[in-house]
């Protein structure tokens, strides 16, 4: 069995103490630039489930989707989209507010209207 009173008189070193305060902030660089490699490029509209439009998001501008219910319009401006105006009765899609990460979604169901935005993949996990 083990003892752990031989443990009890262990002391840390000031080289302990930089080693640990380095690891941790190689560890939250690495966060922290892993997290901005992943910007969308591009988004697609789609109207009805079928591609309606494919945009970039460097270029500023306003773009009109002719729904069901009437006219919608999309936002892009400095690397995020928002629905700008809907003739949705709740116009729940115009209260989600901006997106800009990849995978992101603003639907506007009653106009039948989906903006999502695409980028380079992530990796969930690797396996061997």
């Amino acid at each position: 069995m083990w003892s752990q009173s031989r443990y009890r008189n262990v002391k840390l070193k000031p080289a302990d103490y930089v080693l640990v305060v380095i690891l941790l902030a190689v560890s939250l660089y690495l966060f922290a630039n892993h997290r901005a490699t992943y910007q969308p490029r591009y988004g697609v509209i789609y109207l009805n489930g079928k591609p309606y439009y494919r945009f970039y998001l460097n270029k500023n501008q306003i773009i009109k989707v002719d729904g069901p219910l009437g006219s919608s319009y999309v936002e892009i401006k400095d690397g995020r989209v928002r629905m700008l105006q809907s003739p949705c009765p709740l116009k729940l899609c115009m209260k989600q507010g901006w997106i800009d990460k990849p995978g992101s979604v603003i639907i506007c169901v009653p106009n039948r209207v989906v903006i999502e935005l695409k980028g380079k993949p992530r990796v969930d996990a690797v396996t061997y």
